[in-house]
């Protein structure tokens, strides 16, 4: 059931358009979520978004950092949520991360 909804999420976020126009690529698709990885724009590289129980979505756009090794030492993972949009009816869903992004969702 959960990964239906977060296929209809991508869906509803353009689908394979979506993810060509972005450069997008899909991280995860479970527990009502799609999780969403694309290039560094406008200081977000990653899209959580969230169906909620109301009918609506929750979309967060975060900047994500990977943990990797600096030198000699391990710099652990960072995420920092830069915005976050609550009650989304799913045909909002392209222009609000054209709106943070800058990034077009379809031609």
């Amino acid at each position: 059931m959960a990964n239906e909804v977060a296929q209809t999420i991508l869906e509803q976020l353009g689908g394979n358009k979506f993810l060509t126009m972005t450069g997008a690529r899909v991280l995860s698709m479970k527990d009502n979520t799609l999780q969403v990885i694309f290039p560094l724009h406008n200081g977000v590289n990653r899209l959580d978004v969230v169906y909620d129980l109301d009918d609506t979505y929750t979309m967060l756009f975060i900047k994500y950092i990977a943990a990797h090794m600096k030198g000699m030492e391990w710099i652990s993972e960072k995420v920092t949520v830069i915005r976050e949009f609550g009650e989304v009816f799913f045909d909002s869903l392209q222009d609000i991360f054209t709106q943070v992004t800058g990034l077009d969702t379809r031609l």
